[in-house]
């Protein structure tokens, strides 16, 4: 099905006027191709099956790839009816777990600005947001705004943005009629409360690119912070023994909820869930030690709080120290390809300080320490788990191998 996809791109040109060099922002229309499949082309992967009916979804499999039903008509709002803003909304780019065209042009503004280029921009924005870091609403409704794109635009820059809107076009499918978008492979996540569906879409914020995180390693999917253990779609069984374990462990009362049943129609191997749940939880715990150094500055203020981080042997110097050396085992581990050990070691270490700061919290430290709790529990059990996954033994031939041309 081939579709017209009207979208903003940015590149550099001379203005007519001004013979200046400009950075032009405007929409152009690129030419799109979904696939339109028959229900007899995709393969039934995975069937979801929630306690209320109306929430089990399937997951189709083409060509190696996992898509879900979505919640619209990617016909409708591809082209000239529909704009920018408007687009991303409908979508909903947080649930979308590839790189959207949007948050691409955002991460371009953003980088105009910090290199203080923001006067060059053509047309100049009115709102004083769009320069402000976070404010990706402002910038959409900008990009949204904005007219035709100036035909004096450098040509190899604009056929970069249409190449990433056919990227990201590539990932829907149409089937008997109705959109499809790529998804992960779905899991159990068994806590202490219930044992829900999740998605390896948890792991990393998008599927085809990576992203760096501020607070270290990959930036994660946005439920990246569910307090469980994520486990494989063909174990159930499993997935209810932690959660039971948790909930001993942890001495919390309440009846188990109506589990989710993900039905496997095909094997689809997960590799290294044991360590890119370790990974995750190690973020959570920067998120907890975050959270702690927060409260710590809203009762004792900035002066004391400076001065307290930067001392090794108080309190907060050791919080800080063991983030910090979390933050560096996340960076090598994820962005440089470097082993989990050094995310383990890390982990072990801040692990048990942030069981020992949940007694500290300005608001809710009821819900904080019941949270740390679950997280200390959910910590050991992937220590756990990460020690029980059989080595790898290289195989060796005494065959030679013919180099390659």
């Amino acid at each position: 099905m081939r579709l017209e996809f009207r979208h903003p791109a940015i590149a550099t040109g001379i203005h007519q006027r001004s013979l200046l060099e400009r950075i032009m922002v405007g929409t152009v229309v690129t030419p799109v191709e979904i696939r339109d499949l028959a229900r007899g082309d995709a393969v039934t992967a995975f069937e979801v099956e929630g306690a209320d009916p109306d929430d089990d979804y399937e997951i189709v499999q083409y060509e190696g790839d996992l898509y879900r039903p979505a919640a619209f008509d990617i016909t409708q709002i591809l082209g000239g009816a529909v704009g920018f803003e408007e687009m991303h909304e409908i979508i909903d780019h947080h649930r979308i777990p590839f790189r959207p065209v949007g948050d691409a042009l955002v991460q371009r503004i953003q980088q105009i600005v910090e290199t203080d280029e923001a006067e060059k921009l053509l047309p100049m924005p009115r709102s004083p947001k769009v320069y402000e870091l976070e404010q990706a609403d402002a910038m959409l409704s900008y990009l949204s705004k904005s007219g035709p794109l100036s035909s004096s635009a450098e040509e190899s820059e604009v056929d970069s943005w249409r190449e990433a809107a056919r990227r990201f076009v590539s990932h829907f499918i149409m089937v008997d009629g109705r959109t499809y978008s790529r998804t992960g492979v779905p899991l159990y996540c068994a806590g202490a409360t219930s044992v829900q569906p999740s998605s390896t879409n948890v792991f990393r914020r998008y599927m085809d690119a990576i992203l760096p995180s501020r607070h270290g390693g990959e930036r994660p999917g946005l439920s990246s912070r569910l307090l469980g253990v994520m486990v494989r779609p063909t174990e159930l069984n499993e997935a209810r023994y932690i959660r039971r374990d948790i909930v001993k462990r942890t001495e919390q009362k309440g009846p188990m909820l109506n589990s989710p049943r993900i039905v496997s129609h095909l094997d689809v191997p997960v590799d290294d869930l044991e360590r890119l749940d370790l990974a995750r939880i190690a973020k959570i715990h920067l998120w907890e030690g975050r959270n702690s150094l927060n409260d710590h500055k809203k009762q004792w203020g900035d002066k004391s709080f400076e001065k307290g981080i930067g001392d090794p042997t108080s309190r907060l110097g050791i919080i800080g120290a063991a983030m910090l050396d979390m933050k560096k085992a996340l960076d090598e581990h994820e962005l440089k390809g470097g082993d989990i050990q050094v995310v383990e070691t890390a982990l072990r270490r801040l692990a048990p300080i942030t069981m020992e700061n949940r007694l500290f919290n300005s608001s809710d430290t009821g819900q904080k320490q019941d949270r740390c709790k679950c997280l200390n529990e959910v910590t050991k059990i992937a220590f756990e788990r990460l020690e029980s996954v059989p080595i790898e033994v290289p195989m060796f031939s005494s065959a030679a191998t013919l180099p390659r041309p």
